[in-house]
């Protein structure tokens, strides 16, 4: 019965990413670039990412969105996520070998999960990004949340250039990252 029940979450997954791909198509230019002069602030490829703060397990409060130096990744998760646990190593790696042109925020979905269980995760996998905690899943609602892990990709100029639901291939994963880096 959950063997049925997994095939039909990742079923129900893959549709929804086909139609979001297919339905964000008519937004992207034909090389696969847009103007990085969008006014537009929503949780869509090619628009402006939406700006919010939160603290971290760090105590500090970060903010998120605008216009920086170098990309920015945001990585919304929960501990409980099997896909999360099978991409920690992979975001770690990719965090520390990008860090001088990548910010990455790991933001746990802590309205699905409990502060003591994701720092046992940050433990667990070591991780050093900032673990921003939100604590009432409002981000996580602001950018259209539907699936763990859900990364998106933001260029310098603050517009999303990738949203990526559930676990890809870490070489996957890292080619969209040099994608939006090289940009």
């Amino acid at each position: 019965m959950r063997k049925n029940l997994w095939l039909l979450v990742v079923i129900v997954l893959l549709v929804t990413i086909a139609l979001y791909q297919n339905d964000n198509k008519k937004d992207r230019p034909v090389n696969g670039k847009t103007s990085a002069t969008s006014t537009e602030v929503a949780p869509m490829l090619n628009k402006l990412a939406p700006a919010f703060e939160l603290e971290a397990l760090d105590g500090k409060t970060y903010s998120v969105g605008g216009k920086r130096d170098k990309v920015t990744m945001i990585n919304f998760w929960a501990s409980w996520c099997e896909p999360c646990q099978e991409e920690a190593p992979d975001l770690k790696r990719l965090a520390e070998q990008y860090k001088e042109k990548l910010d990455l925020y790991s933001v746990n979905v802590t309205s699905t999960d409990t502060v003591e269980n994701a720092k046992v995760f940050v433990a667990q996998y070591q991780l050093t990004n900032p673990i921003l905690m939100d604590m009432k899943g409002d981000q996580f609602k602001l950018y259209k949340g539907i699936a763990f892990p859900t990364n998106i990709l933001i260029d310098r100029d603050g517009v999303i250039r990738d949203i990526t639901l559930g676990v890809v291939p870490a070489k996957t994963l890292e080619e969209k990252i040099q994608n939006v880096i090289a940009d």
